[in-house]
């Protein structure tokens, strides 16, 4: 093994087959199947939450280190002091009435940014539902990949349908 390279296995399942088993059988039926996706999505919905409060400690500790060391201290209100004057004299150019105009246009074209992102996506999703294709060329004659992002985002009372 090369010295550069080191490999870590970090977390792993150790899965038997059985001799009997053959080819024709690895299909689940999809109440298994939908049960097994319902395990994994439990079970890292536990990871992150373990995950999540581990990390609280840890970034506690941390913050203590940096707020001991009395160079670091200085630095640091040096930056928030930056960081302010900067925001201010950011705020001041801002209000005038060049910048004023260039904010507005800088927002309206987001929002526009944001509507189109939008509308592709609603394409491309309707695209590779009909097609079953996952790439797409474009114009430019580019093939890019279709990717779908899906994220849980906790329900609070007042987005209960």
């Amino acid at each position: 093994m090369d010295n550069k390279t080191h490999d870590k296995v970090v977390d792993a399942e150790i899965v038997e087959v059985s001799p009997s088993s053959d080819a024709s059988d690895t299909t689940m039926n999809p109440l298994d199947e939908l049960q097994n996706i319902q395990n994994l999505i439990n079970s890292n919905i536990t990871k992150i939450d373990k995950l999540t409060e581990d990390i609280k400690p840890v970034k506690e500790m941390l913050e203590s280190l940096l707020d001991a060391d009395l160079e670091y201290a200085e630095l640091d209100q040096k930056t928030i002091e930056a960081a302010k004057a900067k925001m201010a004299k950011r705020k001041e150019l801002v209000n005038t009435t060049n910048g004023r105009e260039l904010n507005e246009k800088l927002k309206s074209m987001k929002s526009e940014l944001k509507e189109a992102r939008d509308a592709l996506s609603d394409y491309l999703q309707n695209y590779q539902k009909k097609t079953g294709f996952n790439e797409y060329e474009g114009p430019d004659g580019e093939l890019r990949q279709i990717v779908f992002s899906v994220k849980l985002v906790r329900k609070t009372k007042l987005n209960w349908d």
